[in-house]
């Protein structure tokens, strides 16, 4: 997006909240659906119609199951020998990435207080 013509910004930076350190509104569907989960039979789901299911028996209310022709198929470009390095840092590490125009690179921080990488 941040090399596109659709926008003018030089960079798009996203932030994550550490867990646990944030209300919201959302949480409350995800408690229902929780529930939901541990009314089913041995807290199971099995397939995308229980799921399904359990989606509509919760607080979460309307459910529309999408198909598979409802997604871009997008082609990936990541690297296959990067991927499979040891040392590459996590999403779930990561607190903040940064895309910057004109630039395929990921900058990311796994600490709000460091420099980028």
């Amino acid at each position: 997006m941040v090399n596109s013509q659709d926008i003018e910004d030089d960079d798009i930076v996203l932030r994550y909240l550490e867990t646990g350190h944030a209300f919201m509104s959302a949480d409350s569907v995800h408690h229902g659906i929780e529930d939901q989960i541990r009314k089913q039979p041995g807290g199971n789901i099995y397939d995308f119609s229980d799921l399904c299911d359990v989606f509509r028996q919760s607080n979460s209310g309307n459910v529309e199951a999408m198909n598979h022709t409802d997604f871009d198929d997008f082609r990936g470009e990541q690297s296959l020998s990067k991927l499979k390095q040891e040392s590459r840092p996590q999403l779930s590490d990561m607190v903040e990435v940064k895309f910057v125009r004109g630039s395929r690179s990921l900058f990311f921080r796994i600490e709000f207080e460091c420099s980028y990488t």
